[in-house]
């Protein structure tokens, strides 16, 4: 197969480790962001603030189409802009303070009304937004060298690891360290935003000296966005595939704090353990993933690193009541070690993607594509709890608590509906090498 990879000529500028790592840093604050609520909210507000599993799941649905809306009217926005700072920059550092104070927002609220809550999770929506989509613009302007954006998104998903355990290890501990209240809470909200805040603005700061693009000042209609990434092949099958993973990551992350709690019976500590061996697996395995994508390329490596990580997610439908921590722990390494594979393999083809429509437009519109990246990614993260959310209710889990609650609503959740959505990402990871392999034989 022709990959991205082999391109002639191949361009061969590198970046300097500084600017990757700063860049990447950005990924602690995203990751942050997009754990903490599908990990902890759905969980706050039916244990704690007292609501109904499907109205909890509704909120957060609505607060993520709200995102999702958003995605690509800021995309095509940061593609128009010119400032002392570049197009995307100033992007970054709005983002950061808005998601700041929407996370300390919502796990401080003063009230369970849920038009309060949906104001606080749309403030979250808005910074998160404003970063990622400029952030995610960023490598395809910083470097013409599919082999060096490999290499920026492996720092990339090195911190979205570090990122993740702390957002599913620490945050869980300063709950339960705080007895798991309201007040607990609230401490982990003013946590969750200063440690999102200081990622976000080093990434601010540091890509100050990276290469970027002007903005030509073409406006491009919502059809004419809507046909460039249609058109581009390699992209809708990419997105497609992001959309079925990243739907059953939500649903993992706003269901495995019930599993552990309901079926394991381990509670916090154990779910933290369990994080932490997976993330570092995965931070680790940043150092493999690389030199099988350069020997097999891209997709190959994409589509075994899905299969495999599926193989283990199933595997949770063996667990149960006193479940061994080795058992535990295999499952977080190994699910570590693939989780890490997809995860860069699909990050890494993003910028790829996006350099096939300037390849064949000539025209600067990485914003457009990333807008649409993170619509499927809003999106997603919408669809994951509130699906959680009415498995839960039709099961008849139980409504105020995780006590008394059909487990088998939990293992559905955590053992069927997540991994069984990574399974099914393979099919357009199929049609995704096919049209790759067709655009690089094409006269284009």
């Amino acid at each position: 197969m022709a990959t991205v990879e082999s391109m002639s000529p191949i361009p061969t500028d590198r970046l300097p480790t500084p600017l990757k790592i700063g860049w990447g840093f950005g990924s602690v604050g995203t990751q942050i962001v997009l754990n903490g609520q599908s990990l902890l909210l759905l969980f706050f507000f039916v244990t704690v603030l007292k609501m109904e599993p499907a109205l909890a799941g509704t909120i957060l649905f609505g607060a993520k189409l709200f995102d999702a809306v958003l995605a690509p009217i800021v995309g095509t926005w940061s593609d128009r802009t010119n400032s002392r700072w570049g197009r995307r920059r100033p992007f970054l550092l709005a983002g950061g303070i808005l998601c700041a104070a929407g996370l300390f927002c919502v796990f401080n609220t003063p009230t369970a009304n849920p038009l309060v809550l949906l104001a606080s999770l749309m403030l979250i929506s808005l910074g998160y937004s404003f970063f990622n989509i400029p952030y995610m613009a960023m490598p395809a302007e910083m470097t013409d060298s599919p082999i060096e954006r490999t290499s920026i998104m492996s720092w990339r998903i090195a911190f979205v690891g570090v990122g993740t355990a702390l957002a599913t290890t620490l945050l869980p501990l300063v709950a339960k360290a705080g007895g798991g209240g309201k007040a607990a809470y609230g401490t982990v909200g003013v946590v969750a935003a200063v440690l999102t805040l200081i990622a976000m603005l080093i990434t601010f700061a540091v890509t100050g000296r990276a290469r970027a693009t002007s903005s030509s000042g073409e406006r491009f209609s919502f059809t004419a966005m809507i046909g460039a990434i249609t058109s581009n092949g390699p992209f809708a099958f990419l997105l497609a595939a992001k959309l079925c993973q990243l739907i059953g990551l939500a649903a993992m992350s706003a269901s495995i704090l019930f599993f552990f709690k309901q079926v394991i019976g381990g509670g916090e500590s154990m779910l933290a353990l369990w994080s932490l061996f997976g993330n570092a697996a995965s931070i680790a395995s940043m150092l493999v993933w690389p030199y099988f994508s350069k020997r097999y390329g891209k997709v190959a490596v994409y589509a075994a690193a899905v299969l495999l990580y599926s193989v283990f997610g199933f595997s949770w439908l063996l667990a149960g009541p006193g479940e061994s921590t080795l058992g535990v722990l295999i499952r977080a390494v190994g699910g570590g070690v693939f989780a890490g594979g997809l995860s860069l393999m699909g990050q890494s083809l993003l910028p790829d993607t996006m350099a096939v429509d300037f390849v064949r437009s000539g025209m600067r519109r990485e914003g457009v594509f990333a807008g649409a990246y993170s619509f499927v990614e809003k999106a997603s993260f919408a669809l994951g709890p509130m699906a959680v959310g009415f498995i839960f209710q039709i099961m008849g889990f139980a409504t105020h608590g995780v006590a008394g609650g059909d487990p088998r609503a939990v293992y559905a959740a955590v053992g069927l509906l997540s991994p069984g959505l990574y399974l099914l990402s393979i099919l357009p990871l199929l049609g995704m090498r096919r049209s790759l392999a067709a655009y690089y034989r094409s006269p284009e």
